[in-house]
């Protein structure tokens, strides 16, 4: 009986050291807990605080962009008139020159064959030799 009690109180002992030791573990658990805990609501608070930059961004952007658009509209408001006075100017001298090109035609057929400078030489008389010589040599005075 004494043997089997001095195991007992052997085994008790044994037991309180453990139940010791393992609090010592509880506690550093908890304590791991509680960190994490804390740790889990500072990144739900930051992850908060960026969902809200991201929001203000894109609101100060999308206003931003809206600002951009309305002035480009402005800018196409001002300048239509402009461009269709031009574009009305445009169709206007577009007729007047067809209808110039069918009078220079009707007037002048030949004047649709063009020739070279060498074809005008070839036909050119002693008069107009003469001064084109005396023009030439002008300018070769002159250099």
């Amino acid at each position: 009986i004494r043997s089997l009690e001095s195991e007992l109180k052997t085994l008790e002992s044994k037991c309180s050291e453990k139940c010791e030791e393992y609090k010592g573990v509880e506690e550093n658990l908890n304590a791991k807990n509680k960190e994490k805990t804390e740790l889990d609501i500072k990144i739900r608070k930051l992850e908060n605080i960026f969902m809200q930059v991201n929001e203000e961004e894109m609101k100060s952007y999308k206003s931003k962009m809206k600002e951009k658009v309305e002035n480009l509209k402005d800018r196409v408001k001002k300048l239509q008139p402009l461009y269709d006075e031009l574009n009305k100017n445009y169709q206007e001298k577009s007729v007047k020159l067809q209808c110039m090109e069918k009078h220079l035609e009707a007037a002048e057929p030949n004047l649709q064959n063009a020739v070279s400078y060498t074809h005008l030489r070839a036909h050119e008389t002693g008069r107009n030799l003469v001064c084109r010589l005396l023009l030439e040599k002008k300018k070769k005075k002159k250099k």
